[in-house]
């Protein structure tokens, strides 16, 4: 008689427990509890309802328009294909115009190819360091490179560019340039001074 009671309580316990893991929310096809419209169950909070329907509505648009595979010519790429070929063109020539911050034409250059990052390097700027002799990967950890010069610390944000008479010229402003000449109604602000008398 005991052994009978105590295998009817273990066969309740495991019951209970496996209903307390079907999740909540979750209903069978043809649930008379369900909206037919959304697939929403009754009794879900409206968290869940919302993303039943915004999954239910965003199904039925890939179903009327789907994504189109493959396809077959990226303008995206053909831009960054023919940057690649203005850059590296040797002998390019540049023109860099500087705007200021209220709008106006600080200065027009003709520049040696192209502007570049003030944080542009040609070397790393992080290395990975494991003081432990066994390599335990665990220890590694990401320090800072100096640069070529010897020094630490990001530069300011900005371009550097060298014109064709050959000066070196920072910027940290807006800029526009072209590979092809630029014209301007308004004449800026600084010209390039005469180079010097030796």
């Amino acid at each position: 008689m005991k052994k009978y009671i105590i295998g009817t309580l273990v066969v309740a316990v495991m019951f209970v427990g496996v209903v307390s893991l079907i999740p909540r929310g979750v209903v069978k096809a043809g649930d008379p509890t369900t909206n037919s419209d959304t697939g929403v169950a009754a009794g879900q909070s409206t968290h869940d309802q919302e993303s039943a329907a915004t999954e239910k509505n965003q199904q039925s648009l890939i179903g009327s328009q789907p994504i189109p595979s493959p396809i077959a010519y990226s303008l995206e790429r053909q831009n960054l294909i023919n940057k690649l070929k203005v850059e590296a063109k040797q002998g390019l020539v540049g023109y860099v115009a500087l705007i200021g911050p209220q709008g106006q034409l600080v200065a027009y250059y003709t520049v040696q190819g192209k502007v570049s990052s003030l944080n542009s390097m040609l070397t790393t700027s992080q290395q990975i360091q494991c003081p432990d002799v066994y390599g335990n990967s665990e220890s590694c950890v990401t320090v800072d490179s100096p640069d070529l010069d010897g020094s630490y610390g990001a530069n300011p944000s900005g371009i550097f560019f060298f014109t064709t008479s050959g000066q070196y010229i920072e910027w940290s402003g807006s800029y526009l340039y072209s590979d092809q000449p630029l014209n301007y109604t308004t004449q800026p602000l600084l010209t390039e001074a005469e180079p010097a008398a030796k």
